[in-house]
């Protein structure tokens, strides 16, 4: 008799949990540190788990499926970073993405897909696409099915080839279907604006190679009576290196970061006073878009006293991440490490908590309303900086 073919999505549920359930049994979602023979017992319930699925079960299930789908169940447990991939995911043999997107920066949210950032005046941003969303499908494909690094590529391709997705708001069953055009992203990191001639409304859109010397730049051009208005809304992140150069900017001396693994301190990330270049007030802009690279910059800016956090609470992305090799020709991406503020607090999963909460409105609206309640709130007396 041959197999009968099987939903892939049953498979990652029904994987999941036997995955979930070898997991609490060897004790490692307790945070105890499992012995060799909780270890033992765990993976013995677990192969006994798939011994009656693969027996019992109304279909027959091809193992290596549902082998794909215990590893993806069990890294979903850990945190938005981890994840499994497949064979022809990693190294030399991962695709490349295509030059063109549509603006949306895709994350694992346990076993869904979630968009984590959607870049300003892309395609997506037109639509009305906002972080939060869950993504359901692109084309007929469901999107939890992949890897976000797969899904990332997914999205991209050819300047003006077109994609189908199906997304949902968080708590809204309805179902939003859109058609997308990619286009090319912008290559430019900071846009810059004087919307008042004291305010310097400067959006860095990423973190990369370039962005340190254009956030320079453009600091340079601004009168030293105004305040700089930093939006990182919507940032999904990019270097942590060049987020904390950006940082830099801002801060003379002093501890800017640090990275630290379960038991040790990885590594403290310190300013030089000849790299900070702005000295007058700073005003942070954040919301559940900015996250790891970005959220570095903000915490870094805000622990220190040199800028405060104005918006909503950000995405809670900041680990750092080892991709480890399996004998299957996948690999396993693991959050190692943990990014910490300079007190040593860390913001993964938790996210950062500005001191003033502006909410974006829930129904669509035309401008940008954050940024003019900003404004206006800045229209009051000055502080001294820091």
């Amino acid at each position: 008799m041959n197999p009968v073919p099987m939903s892939k999505g049953r498979i990652v549920w029904l994987s999941a949990s036997l995955a979930l359930m070898g997991v609490i049994l060897s004790g490692a979602v307790t945070g105890r540190a499992p012995n060799h023979d909780s270890t033992y017992g765990g993976l013995k319930v677990f192969n006994e788990a798939l011994h009656y699925v693969q027996s019992n079960y109304v279909d027959r299930v091809e193992p290596d499926l549902l082998m794909a789908g215990a590893y993806q169940g069990l890294m979903a447990m850990l945190d938005s970073d981890s994840e499994y991939l497949p064979p022809g995911e990693t190294g030399d043999n991962a695709p490349s993405a295509g030059p063109a997107d549509v603006g949306i920066v895709p994350i694992r949210s346990e076993l869904s897909m979630r968009v984590l950032a959607v870049r300003p005046g892309s395609p997506a941003g037109r639509a009305g696409v906002q972080s939060g969303w869950f993504v359901r499908l692109i084309g007929d494909r469901p999107a939890r099915e992949m890897s976000a690094a797969r899904l990332g590529r997914e999205l991209a391709g050819p300047a003006g080839s077109k994609v189908k997705l199906t997304l949902v708001k968080p708590g809204d069953p309805k179902k939003i279907e859109l058609e997308l055009a990619r286009e090319t992203p912008p290559r430019q990191p900071v846009l810059i604006s004087m919307p008042r001639p004291d305010v310097c409304h400067l959006r860095l859109l990423r973190f990369g190679p370039d962005s340190p010397e254009a956030v320079r730049l453009a600091l340079a051009g601004v009168a030293r009576n105004a305040v700089v208005l930093l939006d990182l809304r919507n940032n999904p992140g990019g270097s942590y290196e060049d987020a904390v150069r950006v940082a830099n900017l801002f801060i003379s001396d002093g501890i800017l970061a640090r990275l630290r693994e379960r038991s040790r301190e990885r590594a403290v990330y310190e300013a030089r006073s000849r790299d900070r270049v702005w000295e007058g007030e700073v005003v942070v802009l954040v919301d559940r878009g900015t996250a790891g690279a970005a959220e570095l910059t903000a915490a870094a800016l805000h622990s220190r006293g040199r800028g405060r956090l104005l918006g909503e609470k950000t995405a809670g992305v900041g680990a750092f991440q080892e991709t480890l090799a399996l004998p299957n020709g996948g690999a396993l991406r693991l959050s190692v490490a943990k990014y910490q503020d300079p007190n040593g607090k860390p913001w993964h999963a938790e996210g950062l908590t500005p001191d003033e909460t502006i909410e974006r409105p829930r129904e669509d609206s035309t401008g940008d309303p954050v940024l003019d309640r900003v404004l206006g709130m800045l229209a009051g007396p000055k502080r001294k900086a820091a």
